[in-house]
């Protein structure tokens, strides 16, 4: 079960640190692969797991970084809604 669901989050990282995004008012896409993107993780699961997962990921995508925020539910959910208060999830990928 670890594993299958390892290789989900590796996946969805994947697919986050591949898509394009835009900034400002404009929809000019953000660089990718060369210049190192950032994929930024929120999640409520164990530090062993996260470590584990994103050391996977660094192998199969060197040029992206993770930025990981990992907190108990609580606090993640009340990151997650000041976000959307204040314009939108800063997130790329959440893990719960």
């Amino acid at each position: 079960m670890r594993t299958r669901l390892a290789a989900a989050l590796l996946l969805a990282m994947t697919v986050a640190a591949c898509g394009q995004t835009s900034t400002g008012s404009g929809s000019q896409p953000t660089s990718g692969g060369a210049g190192g993107d950032t994929v930024r993780l929120y999640t409520t699961v164990t530090q062993e797991t996260v470590d584990a997962v994103v050391a996977a990921f660094a192998e199969a995508q060197p040029d992206t970084q993770v930025e990981v925020f990992r907190a108990p539910t609580g606090e993640l959910n009340a990151r997650i809604a000041a976000e959307r208060r204040e314009g939108g999830l800063q997130a790329d990928v959440l893990w719960l």
